[in-house]
């Protein structure tokens, strides 16, 4: 069923972008782009009667669309660069120190032996 939410969340976007790039209230502070965030998805779910996870989807696609447009616009939005794993340290292969070998000799025969 179409209830036009798509639409409705892009224009949102659009619009409160606007004031978000340009610093006035409510987005003005260092907290600006949470609260662009946080107010764009409730504003979808107060208006749309949507679970919080399908305003986040739709907030997600809004973003997706204006960045295919003009990746400037969305500057400063989304998880930094240095983040995109998801805040889990990186797996680091365990180093393996080389075994110490024994080297015996008798006669003509010469053995290696691990320790």
């Amino acid at each position: 069923m179409d209830k036009g939410i798509r639409q409705y969340a892009r224009q949102l976007f659009a619009t409160e972008n606007e004031l978000r790039r340009r610093g006035l209230d409510p987005y003005a502070g260092p907290k600006g782009n949470a609260v662009f965030r946080k107010r764009i998805i409730y504003t979808l779910v107060e208006n749309f009667g949507c679970t919080v996870n399908a305003a986040c989807t739709h907030y997600a696609e809004a973003k997706n669309f204006l960045e295919d447009l003009n990746a400037e616009l969305v500057s400063g939005l989304g998880r930094a660069p240095d983040k995109n794993n998801g805040g889990r340290k990186k797996k680091v292969a365990p180093t393996v120190a080389p075994t110490p070998e024994l080297l015996l000799s008798w006669g003509n025969t010469v053995g290696i032996y691990e320790m």
